[in-house]
């Protein structure tokens, strides 16, 4: 069983030039560890998405530059539809080594938590608003309508679907997919790795991680 890293460490290598997305940056912790990995033989763009906007301003402070690569980073969360869309922001604590931590806030949705909440009681939400952009409007905007996309890492937290459905034009042109999935409904609507491919029936499984999947567009 390969780890993902290796899996995009074979992407890489397929391509002389790069085009990579993320949704759901989080801290960039995986975001530079793909970025390391390009050679500086090979010339990359890579779009970022983070929706919280201390997270964002955090990874802004932290942007490194690349001589053979653009960095793009997008303060908006991924969505069907391009606006402004109801926000879970979540939070809560836990005792780590006696001290009561911040360590929820990971977990944000543009889609309503369900049993999440169960599975981890001790996290919260609170509702706000946080604008929204679809797949394709920002694809055209960006200049990359019809461009081939080499590899999404989405990490968005049951809102899978809602990606999908906003770019049901950009993902003809995306060779692989990894994304988190839920097994149940930890948030209103989600789907698990059998329902995300039914939604792409022209994308097959290279590896099921449990939690995780990576697809390949049988395409291209």
């Amino acid at each position: 069983m390969k780890t993902i890293e290796q899996y995009i460490a074979e992407i890489i290598d397929e391509k002389d030039e790069l085009l990579f997305f993320e949704f759901g940056m989080y801290d960039a912790y995986h975001t530079y560890i793909m970025l390391d990995m390009i050679p500086s033989s090979k010339k990359f763009e890579y779009h970022g998405f983070e929706m919280i906007d201390w997270l964002y301003n955090q990874i802004v402070d932290k942007k490194k530059t690349y001589a053979n690569g653009q960095m793009h980073l997008v303060n908006k969360a991924i969505s069907d539809k391009t606006g402004i869309k109801k926000f879970y922001k979540s939070g809560g604590k836990r005792d780590e080594n006696g001290q009561l931590k911040e360590h929820y806030y990971g977990s944000s949705s543009i889609v309503k938590p369900v049993e999440v909440t169960n599975v981890f009681p001790a996290m919260n939400f609170t509702d706000s608003q946080v604008e929204c952009i679809k797949l394709d409007d920002y694809v055209n905007e960006s200049g990359l309508t019809g461009k081939v996309i080499d590899f999404i890492w989405a990490d968005i937290q049951g809102a899978e679907h809602l990606l999908i459905k906003g770019g049901v034009n950009t993902f003809k042109n995306v060779r692989y997919f990894y994304t988190e999935y839920c097994g149940k409904e930890w948030y209103k609507g989600n789907k698990d790795a059998k329902g995300i491919q039914r939604m792409l029936p022209y994308f097959e499984v290279v590896q099921d991680f449990g939690g995780d999947v990576l697809l390949k567009n049988k395409n291209l």
